[in-house]
């Protein structure tokens, strides 16, 4: 495989790759699979990553704190961070006195109508808001604020991206306050990825750190397979989107940005989209097995955390493939992959 995927040097930029890193890792947003991806290149480049203190996120969804850092409470005061890429409630200030100055930051969004009806299912709100009629979304949508009351503001029952950005629903109330936000946030982060156009969000990105095009490359991870409410009426995507007015902002502003850059960018953008799409089928073909689901990953290496009812798809490699380092890093979930680096700087 090493000779197939040789690193294509004519997409190679005049610059210095960039290593320092912040991804404020959003839910249901494909922020697995960039994780991933920052995950095996620090891991390849001997990185040091800021990692949690418990589990695999920092006390989320608190805001971040400079002590939920594992290397913080074993007292390694010294410590000089390359990346922070695990779940996490952004808070500017606590994240810039923690990492280096010339960090990058970088989110994903993702469109409101996509994203909400994903997190709708996968956190089990029906459930949480008592909803057990047909077509819960649309009975939650119909009147969201009778069942807001009595069962609580939860972190994904509006606004869902904006929450894991640090702002509560009384920051959003109005389009200029929306509009502040979304201008603030452009101030900070260098690159917010459109996980609905992820080829062409990877091009920017590897652009904006200078890497190369192999380092882009990836499997999708923790993805929800098909399910019920995949597919929704005109009618209710724009009651999701009015009900998530501040995201729906959000998406617009960041989806015409990620357009605008493509087009300043000094190659040919289109034709690097069309490679990473080839390599990715190429390590696919390389590294998996085909029609094989999650459920036939027995090694706690490769296993995914999935609520209970939900189904996600998985990588399976082939048995030959299994030894090769670089398909099992990219089939690596987030859970094992964490353990392992936490095991990695025990050491």
């Amino acid at each position: 495989m090493r000779n197939k995927l040789k690193i294509d040097r004519s997409s190679v930029m005049e610059c210095s790759a960039k290593m320092n890193i912040v991804f404020l890792k959003t839910h249901k947003t494909a922020g697995s699979t960039v994780q991933n991806i920052l995950l095996r290149y620090g891991l390849e480049k001997n990185l040091t990553f800021a990692l949690p203190a418990a589990g695999h996120r920092f006390f989320w969804p608190d805001y971040f704190k400079r002590s939920s850092v594992l290397q913080e409470q074993q007292k390694r005061s010294k410590t000089v961070y390359n990346i922070l890429c695990h779940h996490t409630r952004f808070h500017y200030a606590n994240m810039r006195d923690l990492m280096p100055e010339d960090s990058v930051y970088i989110t994903v969004v993702r469109s409101p109508a996509a994203m909400f009806r994903s997190a709708f299912e996968y956190f089990h709100l029906k459930k949480k808001y008592h909803i057990f009629q047909p077509h819960a979304m649309d009975v939650f949508l119909s009147r969201p604020l009778y069942y807001v009351g009595p069962y609580g503001k939860r972190p994904f029952f509006r606004n869902p991206i904006f929450f894991d950005l640090g702002y509560s629903p009384d920051q959003l109330v109005s389009e200029k306050s929306i509009q502040e936000a979304i201008e603030y946030i452009d101030g900070i982060f260098s690159v917010v990825l459109v996980s609905d156009h992820f080829e062409e969000s990877m091009v920017l990105l590897r652009h904006t750190l200078c890497w190369d095009l192999n380092d882009v490359t990836y499997f999708k991870l923790n993805a929800m397979k098909t399910s019920s409410t995949k597919y929704v009426s005109t009618e209710t995507e724009a009651k999701i989107k009015q009900w998530n007015k501040a995201d729906s902002m959000l998406f617009d502003y960041f989806n015409k940005s990620l357009w605008q850059k493509l087009s300043k960018l000094p190659f040919n953008w289109i034709r690097e989209v069309k490679l990473i799409k080839q390599k990715n089928r190429l390590l696919h073909v390389t590294c998996t097995k085909t029609g094989k689901s999650i459920s036939n990953i027995k090694t706690k290496d490769f296993k995914l955390l999935i609520p209970p009812g939900l189904s996600v798809d998985g990588n399976v490699l082939k048995e030959l493939e299994q030894r090769n380092k670089a398909c099992v890093y990219m089939a690596k979930p987030e859970i094992p992959f964490t353990q392992e680096l936490k095991r990695k700087y025990k050491n």
